[in-house]
């Protein structure tokens, strides 16, 4: 059992947006959905995926924090706690290339989305290829200078990114959608009333509460 480990931190709220962007990825669903073998069977499996994933997220933080304790303070990757040897060089190695092969597939929607208004009025062709081109280029260029930027203040930022961005995309717009579209009425409807006040006051409190914490969290970390 590691030392000094706590029900709840003062940093604890920083753990809800933490919690959201680990689904920032509900973005490539629906494109997932569309080319599925078998679609009446996808919500299913959808369910199956998001519960395994909530319990493997939980259960592994929650071991990681009982062993290590605050010996994770300002270590927000669980790596950086692990001695130094071979199976740990694996692993980071192992990571860094997960990162480098899935970037593309995070970042497709988006830059589907962009490239659909930036270039509506170009025909295909060759020309409008590199212009898609510079457009990722660019974006993915802003992605590394932001991780160079705040690299020391990881936890911060992911909870700020969490609360701020993926709250909206994994609750709100997917509700409001739903009320446009289908226009649900009794149950349906009253879990998407819900659903878009739990986004709203997650974007407007925690939000607040991590750019309110960030100043004070940097002066200790300084310190």
């Amino acid at each position: 059992m590691g030392e000094n480990v706590e029900l709840f931190t003062d940093e604890g709220y920083l753990m809800f947006g933490a919690a959201i962007f680990a689904f920032e990825g509900v973005g490539i669903v629906l494109p997932i959905a569309e080319v599925t073998q078998k679609p009446e069977q996808f919500s299913k499996i959808l369910t199956a995926v998001l519960i395994t994933t909530v319990v493997i997220y939980t259960g592994f933080g929650e071991f990681c924090y009982f062993v290590w304790g605050d010996d994770l303070d300002n270590k927000p990757l669980i790596t950086d706690a692990l001695p130094p040897g071979p199976v740990v060089w694996t692993l980071k190695l192992l990571y860094g290339i997960n990162v480098v092969i899935t970037i593309a597939l995070q970042m497709l929607p988006a830059n589907s989305i962009v490239e659909n208004y930036a270039y509506k009025e170009i025909d295909d062709g060759e020309r409008k290829t590199w212009f898609q081109n510079l457009l990722r280029v660019a974006s993915l260029s802003a992605t590394i200078v932001l991780a160079i930027l705040f690299s020391k203040y990881m936890v911060m930022f992911n909870s700020l990114i969490g609360t701020l961005t993926a709250a909206p995309v994994v609750f709100l717009i997917p509700c409001m959608m739903h009320q446009i579209l289908v226009k649900p009425t009794g149950f349906q409807k009253a879990m998407d009333i819900f659903l878009c006040a739990l986004a709203t006051g997650i974007v407007i409190f925690f939000s607040g509460y991590t750019l309110i914490y960030w100043p004070f969290r940097s002066n200790n970390t300084k310190q």
